[in-house]
């Protein structure tokens, strides 16, 4: 993987022996705190390893992302997650790339090229600042967890830019989205292994991602792989099946890999037990179909998952079916006593429909202390009721229109001469169109691991978009052949 030639080592000469300054002169201070000097000096040498080679550190970031999504935070960096930890010092490192990059041309400050490049960070600002400057102005205490429930929608942010700011050719974001095949494939694999029963993978998963951090059971039938959540689970298997079957039907190379992988990507979905998932696929398979009009591979693909998911999924196949109300058809989970209607009702909408807070939201929080003794927390389990409860009718609104951005911009892709931005047009167009029906059960915007994911692929779709984002000449970052998209 080639890597840009605009900034090199050369030019990092003077930020390296920066950080080595800086690193030098906390070592007394660190002495007496060893844990905490490898952090710093970890994190230093990642800042300075994400500046020389931009692209392959945020392909690095995008496979692993997933793997390492669910372990607890604070257990290797205080506050903030593993994966969160690297995403800074990946952002810093690129941060430092871009700086140096334009200190070296001619060129104004950079501006937004792209409607997306405004409406993302329009979502974080009506998701965090706007609610929590709500609260201070009604006098409501701001706990802990508005303020790292706000930090989410700005992680995410985050993770647009840096890939925003590094991919400027079709060739980097074809290494994008095989991390993000691959790294799913990986976290697929452990899925798997999970709802079979594996013991090994069991115990592994047990100490990795603790039960108890989002209620879900390791050992049971859903499959919550490294990200402790099927749900999250489930959402990474879609948008990376979709990339896979994008770049399958659009490439000219690897188009039996890249099938097989769509198709194992969606049986791991499967695997995820939720009935939200299940909905998921088939929306998203069905906005696929429209977008390349390719029913009869479709039907195809899906009865060969099909034959292989009855049998070797039949643990979570028995588990949800005896957790259906005979009477609606739906899971008693929704439905039923405590079940997320109820939840709505008792917890969320009443606070919602009163004193005005309709119209800049409750909190930022997306939990509530529950009532009965046997749960600490209640969650919402409605998306659009968690934008309304966050962020009020901006933030409703603002995803709304981010939504329909992205399906627009996937609509002007899919057809698009480039075969990599012809995949990212299809991925990106279906995944908004699965995202919208979704939101309707769950906050899919900003569930770990498919968030950024879904996040790298908007990037992705801005940074192709050459009518409406055509930025002025410059050396690409990877020069990539005129007939070949593979490696």
């Amino acid at each position: 993987m080639a890597e840009p030639s605009a900034v090199g080592a050369r030019d990092l000469l003077r930020p390296a022996a920066g950080l080595l300054a800086v690193a030098l002169a906390a070592t007394p201070v660190l002495a007496g705190a060893p844990g905490a000097g490898l952090v710093i000096s970890g994190g230093l040498l990642l800042v300075l390893l994400c500046a020389l080679f931009p692209l392959a550190a945020v392909a690095v970031f995008v496979a692993v992302n997933p793997l390492l999504a669910g372990v607890e935070r604070g257990t290797v960096v205080p506050l903030v997650r593993l994966n969160e930890a690297l995403l800074l010092g990946l952002a810093a490192g690129v941060a430092l790339w871009a700086l140096l990059r334009w200190l070296r041309s001619d060129r104004g400050l950079p501006r937004p090229r792209h409607a997306l490049d405004v409406l993302v960070p329009v979502v974080a600002v009506t998701g965090s600042v706007t609610p929590l400057l709500w609260m201070y102005a009604r006098g409501r205490d701001i706990s802990a967890d508005d303020v790292l429930y706000a930090a989410t929608l700005w992680k995410l942010a985050l993770v647009y830019a840096v890939v925003r700011l590094v991919v400027r050719d079709a060739r980097a974001a074809w290494w994008l989205l095989v991390a993000a095949v691959a790294g799913a494939a990986a976290v697929g694999s452990v899925g798997l292994l999970q709802v079979v029963g594996v013991g090994p993978v069991i115990d592994f998963l047990t100490v990795l991602t603790p039960p108890e951090a989002d209620g879900y059971s390791i050992d049971g039938s859903r499959a919550t792989s490294t990200l402790g959540n099927p749900i999250a689970f489930g959402d990474v298997m879609i948008y990376a099946a979709l990339a896979a079957a994008a770049l399958a039907l659009r490439g000219r190379e690897h188009r039996a890999v890249l099938t097989a992988a769509a198709a194992f990507l969606l049986l791991c979905g499967l695997a995820s037990g939720q009935f939200s998932v299940l909905l998921g696929v088939v929306v998203a398979a069905a906005a696929f179909t429209v977008a390349t009009r390719t029913l009869s591979r479709a039907v195809l693909v899906a009865t060969g998952v099909g034959i292989v998911a009855l049998p070797l999924l039949q643990p979570v196949v028995e588990a949800r079916l005896g957790n259906t109300d005979p009477r609606s058809g739906l899971p008693v989970s929704w439905t039923g006593r405590y079940g997320r209607l109820e939840n709505l009702q008792t917890y969320f909408w009443p606070d919602i429909g009163a004193d005005w807070n309709w119209l800049l939201g409750v909190r930022p929080a997306a939990r509530v202390p529950g009532a009965e003794w046997w749960r600490d927390w209640v969650y919402i389990e409605s998306g659009y009721t968690w934008l309304v409860w966050s962020g009020g009718l901006p933030l409703l609104l603002a995803t709304l229109a981010l939504v329909a951005v992205a399906a627009t911009t996937g609509r002007r892709l899919w057809t698009a001469p480039e075969p990599v931005a012809a995949a990212v047009g299809v991925s990106v167009f279906a995944a908004s169109v699965a995202l919208t029906v979704l939101m309707v059960f769950d906050p899919h915007l900003t569930l770990r691991g498919g968030a950024e994911l879904l996040f790298v692929l908007l990037a992705l779709a801005a940074a192709l978009d050459r009518r409406r984002a055509a930025p002025p000449p410059e050396p690409p970052l990877i020069a990539a052949p005129a007939e070949r998209v593979g490696p």
